[in-house]
């Protein structure tokens, strides 16, 4: 009876919740090729499709966990920490002054928790480019609609977050969360870590050998993201565009700023990459994503090192995008397919994260209404539970 109570009450809540208008678009940027009144209709039409997929072995407590991990985070976090704006629109003067105003905000660990989940919706697309050059964006004459799944890869710029679960010292070999015990036994002293390294299979040493990467368990943990963002595009092209079928554009996640390794003074984009390709590839030969007809890869590397390694993967046509911007879709792509891009984002901060083109989240927050869509302070969507889906 008591649960029948409660939701009856968060039933209520939600209703009341759907029910607010956005009175403004306050991302909203003149480039546009929209008024603003316009941009507040699309944002009202697409409001709904709003989705929070996550891998229910992470979050034993369910979707009310998931509900604070989406909401007890920064309006803005950058610089490995060292830049941090919370939701009252103020600059904090460090991580530990915003934690001793705002003691909800969500621990270290439930930051590395976080990339287990990913919120998606579709997002109007305004504009192209702007990143890297910080030059205007190329204003689109065509405004079109792109699935976007925002997740997180694994962020090793701070040894208090994914680095304590795939970079090892002589002083932190065993750091790692609980939910990671299946991805492989870590060596239970330095010297045995050393031994394993030398053999290149499971652990590698980085930088001068101070530092060893768990490269196995990397691996294993981001063929299980992928599956997770894999089939949150598919669910949305199926939901969202019945009878056609997807183009999934992703990005190096985790090979650009996060990938930066506390103390060792080196970043390691280029060691991740070809692991995370193959975590790709893994998933889609391990499951079926019937509503998606082709994967993009695309590579910001200068080498051109993220690159699928066959034409196709399990029925799933694959293609290398060589120094693409993420919301370049090639003309033929949008016009056959439901079209779609993997966010790199970050758990600790709100969608979009810091603005003016500073990273390739800022780029796909300023140029679509994502800030908006995938926010809860704006889209109050974002809260109801209802809207979160298991994915196994």
């Amino acid at each position: 009876m008591a649960d029948d109570i409660l939701d009856q009450i968060r039933a209520s809540l939600i209703q009341k919740l759907n029910a607010q208008v956005l009175a403004e678009n306050p991302y909203y940027n003149g480039q546009w090729p929209v008024t603003r009144e316009q941009s507040l209709e699309h944002i009202k039409e697409i409001a709904h499709t709003l989705r929070v997929f996550y891998l229910p072995r992470y979050f034993p407590l369910g979707t009310t966990e998931i509900r604070k991990l989406i909401t007890c985070v920064p309006y803005i976090c950058t610089a490995g920490d060292s830049y941090v704006q919370t939701q009252d629109q103020t600059v904090q003067s460090s991580l530990l002054e915003a934690r001793r105003k705002f003691p909800d905000l969500i621990s270290n660990e439930e930051r590395r928790l976080s990339r287990a989940k990913c919120i998606a919706s579709v997002a109007k697309c305004y504009a192209i480019g702007g990143y890297k050059n910080r030059l205007k964006p190329l204003k689109k004459s065509e405004i079109f609609d792109c699935v976007v799944i925002s997740g997180a890869g694994p962020q090793f710029e701070a040894s208090y977050l994914d680095f304590a679960d795939f970079i090892f010292t002589k002083h932190s070999t065993g750091t790692r969360l609980k939910q990671y015990s299946s991805f492989g036994d870590i060596p239970d002293t330095w010297n045995n870590l050393v031994e394993a390294a030398a053999h290149g299979e499971h652990f590698l040493k980085i930088g001068s050998g101070s530092h060893i990467f768990h490269k196995t368990g990397y691996l294993v943990s981001m063929t299980e993201c992928m599956h997770l963002w894999l089939t949150a595009f598919d669910r949305m092209v199926q939901e969202h565009f019945q009878g056609r079928s997807g183009y999934f554009k992703i990005s190096a996640i985790g090979c650009g700023f996060f990938s930066d390794v506390a103390g060792a003074g080196i970043n390691i984009g280029t060691t991740l990459m070809p692991v995370l390709v193959k975590a790709i590839e893994t998933a889609c030969g391990n499951h079926s994503y019937p509503n998606i007809a082709c994967l993009e890869f695309c590579d910001f590397s200068k080498d051109g090192s993220f690159a699928p390694t066959c034409s196709s993967i399990n029925g799933i046509k694959t293609v290398h995008g060589p120094r693409s911007d993420i919301l370049d879709f090639f003309p033929a792509a949008k016009k056959k397919f439901v079209v779609g891009c993997l966010n790199p984002s970050d758990c600790f901060a709100c969608v979009g994260n810091e603005t003016h083109y500073q990273s390739v989240e800022s780029m796909i927050g300023d140029n679509t209404t994502i800030r908006l869509t995938q926010c809860y302070l704006w889209n109050r969507q974002v809260l109801d539970t209802f809207k979160y889906i298991e994915i196994r």
